[in-house]
This record gives C-alpha cells, structure tokens and sequence, in this order.
C-alpha cells in the first residue's frame, strides 16, 4: 500500500465529508450539530441525522472549510472538533480564519487556504480552487471568500467543490490539473 492510499469516504450530511487515507484522516465542511434550525427555526432542520457527535473524531489531521455559511463553518462543530483533535490543522478562507480564531481556535492551528498546492505529509497534498457560491469571490488580496478543494492522494484527485454553481474558471481549473 502506499504511504496514504484513499481507504474511505464518508458522507457527513449537507456537504460534509470524512476523507480516509492510509495515514491521514480530513473532514471537509463538517456541519455535525443542528445551529442552523435553532438559529432560523424548523424549516432549516438538518435532512439527515448526525451520523457522530464532533467529540468523537479524535484522529483528525485537517479540518478544511469552504466558507462562512453557518452550515459549513458551524462553531458547535467546530470548537468540540478542535478539542477532540487537539493535532488537527485548520484550513480556510480568510474570513472563515477570523471566524475560527474569535471562537477561541488558536491561530498557529489556523491556515490559510491556498490555490497552491500545500504538501500535508508525502504522497497527500491539498490545494483550493474557486467556487461560485453565485460568483467567484476575491477579497482586496485577491483570496477567495468561496472555494472548494483538490486533494492529491498518491496519483489520485479527489475534489469538493463546496457550496458552487458551474463557472468556467472552475472548469479551466480542474482541467489544468486533470
């Protein structure tokens, strides 16, 4: 087997996912309580159970977030996820960086993204790539507020495409690297 062969994916509920390595577990967009519903009321009710509580994911090594949408950076999963996996690195738009840092995630564990690729460990690396939540965002700095993510697992691409519509600079993207 290689150093981090893809060994499973697991749905989480909206667009939330655990990523299996060999070596290396992620989550992407972990949305693991109900805030939403008991912010704006029943009709925003998850549509499917918790499948775990957040305390119980203690292996994690990376937390990636596509944007600042309570369903996507919720601190009720997000603070318990930090503890539980004291290891585990964040990565994020910016504005989802503030987010995790004033909720008390400490900013060395804070990352963030990038649309280079980041090496994690030898044979897994990360990078991001826009997403048009209704556009493609960039902030003054030219980082986006939308993205989603390419995971390079040994030879294989895996990608979330987080909260986005079809763009073509999401096309050519992918494209450059398939």
């Amino acid at each position: 087997m290689a150093p981090h062969d893809l060994t499973n994916l697991q749905f989480l509920g909206q667009s939330g996912i655990l990523l299996y390595t060999s070596n290396i577990l992620l989550a992407v967009d972990p949305y693991l309580s109900n805030s939403v519903a008991e912010k704006y009321g029943r009709g925003f009710d998850r549509q499917v159970p918790i499948p775990v509580h957040p305390s119980k994911l203690e292996s994690l090594n990376l937390i990636c977030l596509t944007h600042a949408h309570l369903d996507h950076t919720d601190p009720a999963t997000l603070i318990p996820l930090a503890v539980a996996s004291p290891q585990a690195f964040f990565l994020a738009p910016p504005e989802v960086a503030e987010i995790l840092v004033a909720n008390g995630i400490p900013d060395p564990r804070v990352h963030l993204a990038s649309e280079q690729w980041i090496t994690i460990a030898p044979g897994f690396s990360v990078r991001s790539v826009p997403a048009a939540h209704m556009d493609i965002e960039r902030d003054i700095m030219g980082r986006l507020r939308y993205c989603g993510y390419l995971f390079k697992v040994g030879e294989t691409l895996i990608y979330h495409a987080g909260d986005t519509m079809p763009h073509p600079e999401i096309v050519s993207t992918l494209l450059l690297e398939g």
